[in-house]
């Protein structure tokens, strides 16, 4: 079974995580059968591990981490590849595979741009 990981920074103001809270139930509201977590590399719980371990809990045999990033940094050059192979370690046999940042996607950039005008 696929499932998706949202990979976000992370913060130490509470309130921050709420965007992301509600992307993952727009997504679950959309493909109810498709397990989805969300994951933040500091400052906020759950971290990868804990949530790719509620994905396996669910039944995930394959897990896309989703980059909630807007470019490709230094979180996702060089962080994002170590924690896939963490997971991989952790979970022997799923399989692990790492999505283009979101702010890659020329459809983002195309309603960021969309939203931006709007603000006039």
């Amino acid at each position: 079974m696929r499932a998706i990981l949202l990979l976000a920074h992370g913060s130490r103001d509470p309130a921050w995580k709420a965007p992301f809270e509600r992307l993952r139930e727009k997504i679950v509201a959309r493909a109810p059968a498709t397990p989805v977590e969300n994951a933040y590399l500091e400052h906020t719980a759950p971290d990868v591990i804990e949530a790719s371990l509620r994905l396996v809990q669910q039944g995930a045999t394959s897990i896309e981490i989703v980059p909630l990033f807007l470019g490709p940094g230094g979180h996702v050059r060089s962080d994002l590849p170590r924690l896939a192979a963490d997971m991989r370690s952790a979970h022997n046999g799923v399989e692990v595979t790492i999505a283009t940042p979101i702010g890659e996607a020329d459809s983002v950039i195309e309603a960021i741009a969309g939203y931006c005008l709007e603000q006039r």
